[in-house]
Order: C-alpha cells, then sequence, then structure tokens
C-alpha cells in the first residue's frame, strides 16, 4: 500500500507540473507564431567597419536615388590622411534579401579629408529575380561592404578594400 501511495503523489507531481509546462511551451509557440519574438524585430540596426573608418548614417530603400533602389552611407574619415573612395566598392546582401548586389557607379569617387565626411552611394543593385518582392519592405536585412579606397597621396595603384557590415530596416 504504501508503494502504491507514493507513485500516486509522483504521478500527481509530474501531472500538475507537466500541464504548467505544457501551457508555457504553448505560448511560447503562439508568441513566435505571430511575430512577438521575431529576432530581426529585437536587433538593432549597425553599420560596422574597421578601425578608421567609421559609418555615421546609411540608408538602404527600395526609391533611395529618383525611384531606383539603393544604399547610402554617410562615412567619417579617421584614417589621419584623405582618403578616396573608388568605384570598386560593393554592398553584397545575404540570400534571401532583395538587393543581392550593389556598386557604386562606373567613374565614381569621393575624397574624404582627414576628420570630415562623405557620402557613399551604392545606386548599380542587381535584384534576385529581378524583381523587389513587396514582403521584403520594412524586414531588417543584412549586407557584406567593401569599400575600395586609397590615400589621396599616393595613387590607385595603393588601393585597398575596408570590410563592412550593414543591417538595417529596407525601407520602401
Amino acid at each position: 500500500m504504501i508503494k502504491k501511495r507514493k507513485a500516486q503523489a509522483a504521478m500527481e507531481f509530474l501531472m500538475t507540473y507537466g500541464w504548467a509546462i505544457l501551457v508555457v511551451l504553448i505560448v511560447i509557440g503562439a508568441l513566435a507564431y505571430f511575430g512577438v519574438l521575431n529576432p530581426q524585430r529585437l536587433l538593432p540596426e549597425r553599420c560596422i567597419f574597421q578601425t578608421g573608418i567609421n559609418c555615421r548614417d546609411h540608408l538602404a530603400s527600395a526609391t533611395a536615388f529618383a525611384g531606383n533602389p539603393g544604399i547610402q552611407l554617410r562615412i567619417l574619415n579617421g584614417l589621419g590622411r584623405d582618403i578616396r573612395i573608388t568605384d570598386g566598392s560593393t554592398a553584397t546582401g545575404a540570400q534571401g534579401n532583395p538587393v543581392l548586389n550593389c556598386s557604386t557607379d562606373s567613374g565614381f569617387f569621393v575624397t574624404i579629408r582627414n576628420g570630415e565626411e562623405g557620402d557613399v552611394n551604392f545606386t548599380d543593385c542587381t535584384f534576385e529575380d529581378d524583381i523587389t518582392p513587396p514582403g521584403d519592405v520594412d524586414q531588417k536585412l543584412r549586407w557584406d561592404i567593401g569599400l575600395e579606397w586609397y590615400f589621396t597621396d599616393t595613387s590607385s595603384d595603393y588601393a585597398k578594400i575596408a570590410s563592412g557590415e550593414l543591417f538595417t530596416t529596407w525601407q520602401p
């Protein structure tokens, strides 16, 4: 008889806490299903480059440049010398982003004096399947940025690539 009572107490204990755990799992599942626990919504926007090249502001938009899609970065030069950013700069999106590849226009360059800011515009964009999925607007997306630059007191033969990352909301 004593064994049966111990087994009954153990069973009641497991059933009580089992139902509580089941309810918690259902609530977590419902929150995830309705997007409340969407990690992209919780993560902050960021624009990060190597030391000396700082991303002060950014914009990724389907209509950034006269109705055409593109990415715009405001760069602060903290390298100690004037730099020139060239047309070899690229922004490559992860698979599934609406913009897979963007680059600066041919012949593009911008000179940024030491301690000053300048804009880099990625306007030549290639889309996945030649369309921008409307469901991706207002979603946070990620691009790997490669800024090709060189010091203005040297030549373009000494160009370097500054690697960075942009994680931001794709604006309409």
